[in-house]
């Protein structure tokens, strides 16, 4: 319901208290109430000047990817983020992405992240097919504090399993495709706090992203980062 009544009240602050309940003023008076007062004795004028346009502010305790996706949502919110294109016979067609849709999907997957038990400094391994997807899936894990770690396929599926082995990943997101070599390899990946598959469609042995999608659009508090802000593996044609 949070997306539906925020689009009601675009200039508004929320004030999210993730441990009440729908009594809100007896589940948290120790921060509702306060919250309460000052809105109520704060100068109208002041309320207008201090509004801000809905989306996340950028903050240096983020991961540095992140903030610059964020300061970029402010300044160009209808400029172009993704130009996807598909091929239909000799004709190419493109579907185009705002910033401001970006930032709207990566706060759903953030929320949803956060529901499953992401938490900071969980490596993830994305094995999603480049598109706004995986962007908006990318800059999620690092907003909510987690590293994504990318591999690029290129390296063969011997080595690819090597690296995750390596890597010691706490989540998994990927494509249908992907999850069949989680399949069988099931003890490379047997600590995995949980699984998402990137796709809308069902697909049986675990979330897909229609269950990210059903949360929120509005920004998530900020969440500290570690000190690693992404682990990459080319194909290795240089070496390990």
């Amino acid at each position: 319901m949070l997306s539906r009544i925020a689009s009601h009240f675009p200039h508004a602050d929320i004030l999210e208290i993730s441990n009440a309940s729908h009594l809100v003023l007896e589940d948290a008076p120790e921060i509702a109430n306060p919250a309460v007062h000052k809105f109520l004795s704060t100068d109208a004028k002041q309320l207008i000047a201090a509004k801000n346009n809905g989306y996340a502010k950028a903050s240096n305790r983020q991961n540095v990817l992140y903030r610059n996706l964020m300061e970029i949502v402010q300044k160009h919110p209808n400029e172009d983020a993704v130009i996807q294109p598909r091929f239909l016979g000799d004709t190419v067609v493109t579907t185009n992405t705002s910033f401001e849709s970006l930032a709207h999907t990566t706060y759903k997957y953030q929320r949803g992240l956060r529901e499953l038990g992401l938490t900071m400094g969980d490596r993830v391994v994305m094995l999603v097919k480049p598109g706004v997807e995986f962007l908006a899936l990318s800059y999620a894990v690092m907003g909510r504090g987690g590293i994504p770690v990318f591999l690029d396929p290129g390296m063969g599926r011997e080595n690819l399993v090597k690296c995750i082995k390596e890597i010691q990943p706490s989540v998994m997101i990927g494509s249908p495709r992907a999850h069949v070599l989680r399949l069988l390899h099931r003890d490379v990946f047997r600590d995995l706090k949980f699984h998402i598959i990137a796709s809308d469609w069902l697909y049986p042995g675990g979330l897909n992203l229609s269950f990210l999608k059903r949360f929120a659009d509005t920004p998530i508090e900020e969440e500290p980062t570690p000190d690693i802000g992404l682990i990459a593996y080319t194909s290795g044609a240089t070496g390990k």
